[in-house]
């Protein structure tokens, strides 16, 4: 009685403990998913002085650093710093109170032999201040070396490590209210391997010299605004989060290793967009003014599609993702395809690097008015069509699981073709497949979109074909491949709200309930405490309004989970408990 009573105790103390509500905990989260160009005035917020001459510019592509973030999913920043260039801002709700956290991947590609030192990133009070509070400094020792130093308001204090050009670094500020006068303290971490679950002890340097913050609430991007210290040397930046807590900071995408959901300008090409590169040259290939939808899929009703005429001899376009050694992972996207009559060709592909070989190229062909979808091992094999006839111009959700299976030549794929709703577990029976691979997965890491440019030829002519929500996940079924939340009201709500799931602790399943107060892009994705995703529940635009979803454990261990809900940059963050 005794044990069960103590055991009860301790249960409800841990409930207790992370019952607790993470809303403020992340604050920003700014991976540059925005097009390529001259400057990052007025996307996703950011405001900028105009300073004509030298413009924090777009860039492609991001910079990638393994354990962080998104990297490398996007694009980047890049400042050439002239003297006195732009400088764009954007606001969050100010803060004055406890701890802020900046974390973000910076890359400095070349100093000038006249560079000093200077900063491209830094926290400004609320209110349009010109105090900037915390600065990110680098600091020139030679053209090829430098080191990193923080500064609070004014000086520089510099970390002793000498840190190398064109290496990506993970860095970390700190800024800590403190009672009483002049006692704010600024911290700088830099990383060159993955970014710890916990603060770390040691800094790489520590200042509380100059006059505190009243507050901080605007973000600093200079492009040498104000400033000339680096003199021309040109430094890239990416994946920007704030946060109120280290562990707001090491939430990453573990697990969905590409999206694509063609944020970009109706007319566009894909060329240098989102690390998309050309891999054969041929017609560009448009970006449509809309895009996609299907109810229950990630990525519906997000961004644009992109608009594949077969046989135009259009570009072939490959986007390369990380490389992964799980045993299983999934190819998907939303297609469209219309007319009345296009021989078979492919249109989407995986590939094994930029310029490796094709790998599972997805296949359509329209006879007599019926559309069929089918897959080929590799571009020599024979191509497998689905027996079931598919109206044109609907739109389906297409999935390719590729299985690596252990000995020589034993991969599998298979393809899943869905026009009604995606099911919540794997189906024991394909569309297509399984096709057995010639050649296993020799490092598969990228995606192709092609309309006849490579292997030229006739190749769906006379079809339109439409693509969007391209998504590639190591996640298992149940986890990644759905997204039907359920709309309880049409009411729209004050704020955005993400409620205690229930019940927790949970085993294995448990409901979660969230609010939405605008139509934006959204996403709920449950990560573990080491930052892995292990589940993706939503994922696609959502109008206002109160919804509930289920995450099912099954699977995972024991252990506390964050639920992270964002909407727009509005970010909240729950714990859970899975206790089997």
């Amino acid at each position: 009685m005794k044990e069960t009573m103590r055991y009860s105790i301790q249960l409800c103390s841990i409930i207790l403990m992370f019952a607790f509500r993470l809303s403020a905990q992340t604050i920003l989260t700014e991976p540059f998913d925005y097009p390529v160009r001259d400057s990052l005035d007025g996307m996703g917020g950011w405001t900028s002085q105009k300073v004509i001459k030298s413009k924090v510019a777009i860039v492609a592509p991001g910079l990638s650093f393994t354990g962080y973030a998104a990297g490398g999913t996007a694009n980047a920043v890049r400042f050439a710093n002239v003297d006195n260039g732009d400088l764009c801002w954007k606001t969050f709700t100010k803060i004055d109170s406890g701890n802020v956290y900046l974390s973000f991947l910076l890359r400095v590609d070349s100093l000038t032999p006249s560079a000093v030192y200077g900063y491209n990133i830094a926290l400004d009070e609320a209110g349009g201040s010109t105090n900037v509070n915390l600065r990110a400094t680098v600091g020139r020792q030679t053209d090829s070396t430098f080191l990193f130093g923080i500064s609070k308001n004014s000086g520089v204090v510099f970390g002793k490590t000498v840190r190398k050009v064109k290496q990506t670094y993970l860095i970390v500020l700190r800024y800590q209210f403190v009672a009483g006068a002049s006692n704010d303290t600024a911290r700088m971490y830099v990383f060159t391997a993955p970014m710890p679950a916990s603060e770390p002890a040691k800094t790489d340097t520590l200042t509380g010299a100059g006059s505190d913050a009243a507050s901080i609430g605007e973000i600093w991007l200079s492009n040498s605004f104000a400033q000339s210290g680096l003199k021309g040397s040109r430094v890239t930046l990416d994946e920007v989060r704030l946060g109120r807590t280290w562990e707001s900071l090491t939430v990453q995408q573990g697990s969905t290793l590409m999206t694509e959901d063609f944020y970009f300008n109706a007319g566009d090409t894909l060329r240098g967009k989102n690390g998309w590169i050309v891999y054969y040259e041929g017609t560009p290939v448009p970006v449509d003014s809309t895009g996609l939808s299907f109810t229950g899929y990630h990525g519906s009703g997000m961004g644009r599609s992109i608009r594949l005429v077969g046989g135009s001899g259009g570009q072939t376009l490959v986007k390369t993702f990380p490389y992964t050694t799980d045993s299983t992972f999934f190819l998907s996207c939303m297609v469209n395809v219309a007319g009345s009559s296009a021989a078979d060709g492919f249109f989407i592909s995986m590939t094994n690097d930029p310029g490796g070989s094709y790998r599972v190229p997805v296949y359509a062909k329209i006879t007599a008015g019926k559309l069929q979808f089918g897959i080929r091992a590799t571009l020599s094999g024979p191509i497998v069509y689905d027996t079931t006839g598919y109206v044109p111009g609907v739109t389906y959700v297409l999935l390719v699981r590729y299985r690596i299976v252990p000995g020589a030549s034993n991969d599998e794929a298979s393809l899943f073709v869905f026009g009604g709703a995606i099911p919540a577990s794997e189906p024991p029976r394909t569309s297509v497949g399984p096709l057995i691979m010639p050649n296993d997965n020799i490092n598969v890491m990228g995606v192709a979109l092609n309309t006849g440019a490579f292997q030229a030829g006739s190749g769906l002519n006379g079809a339109t074909i439409r693509v969007d929500g391209i998504r590639i996940t190591t996640l298992p079924w149940r986890s990644g491949l759905t997204a039907a939340p359920v709309r309880r009201n049409n009411t729209v709500p004050e704020q955005l709200t993400l409620d205690q799931n229930y019940p927790n602790p949970f085993n294995p399943s448990t409901s979660i309930r969230f609010s939405i107060t605008a139509k934006a892009a959204s996403s709920l994705r449950v990560f573990d405490m080491v930052g892995r995703e292990v589940g993706v529940l939503v994922d696609g635009m959502l109008e206002p309004g109160e919804y509930s979803v289920r995450f099912d454990g099954s699977g995972l261990a024991s252990g506390i989970y964050l639920a992270r809900l964002q909407s727009g940059h509005a970010v909240e963050v729950r714990k859970m408990m899975l206790l089997k």
